[in-house]
């Protein structure tokens, strides 16, 4: 295939990706609110990777999983605090935005095969995100929302395989499984 026909990889590092200063607002301004008013929440997507990893992707979203049960009182909230938000899809996704800049509210995935669980929430790991106190995925949740990623626009098996490698063998394969298959 002719290079010009092939779609460009996405670009990962180590080195942190500078992201534009209102896209950081925003970012920042969604964690200080969730965490000032005890939403719920974890990280996922770029930042999860990042801290599983170490391997930085210049990432277009900030990718939050909450429960089912908090995103209409989470999304009344936002409202009230100014923020511009959509429902992107019924099954599992919102939407805050800001000056072309958005994050996303995953609640499950877009098959709804798999839904985010309080337990998500519970084992997230202290972190720190663009300067803010918050909240990242444990492992096993992570390789189980990029599985079901594959039915999108994307396969994520390349980060599947990184996570699992950074774990030097300290992975909950139980959990895992319980997660693929709705028994956890």
């Amino acid at each position: 295939m002719a290079t010009e026909e092939m779609r460009a990889l996405p670009k990962t590092t180590s080195v942190e990706p500078e992201l534009p200063q209102q896209q950081l607002r925003l970012y920042r301004d969604v964690l200080e609110l969730f965490n000032s008013e005890g939403i719920p929440y974890s990280l996922s997507g770029a930042f999860a990777l990042h801290y599983h990893t170490g391997i930085w992707r210049n990432t277009k979203d900030l990718d939050l999983f909450l429960a089912g049960c908090d995103l209409i009182d989470v999304l009344r909230l936002l409202k009230q605090h100014g923020f511009e938000t959509e429902i992107a899809d019924d099954v599992w996704l919102a939407k805050i935005k800001a000056n072309g800049f958005f994050v996303d509210l995953i609640s499950g995935m877009n098959n709804a095969a798999l839904a985010v669980e309080d337990s998500w929430i519970e084992r997230s790991i202290p972190c720190t995100a663009v300067g803010v106190p918050s909240r990242v995925l444990p492992v096993e949740e992570l390789i189980a929302s990029k599985a079901f990623v594959a039915s999108r626009d994307r396969f994520d098996g390349a980060d599947i395989c990184h996570v699992i490698y950074r774990t030097e063998g300290r992975l909950d394969w139980e959990r895992v499984l319980a997660l693929l298959t709705k028994k956890g």
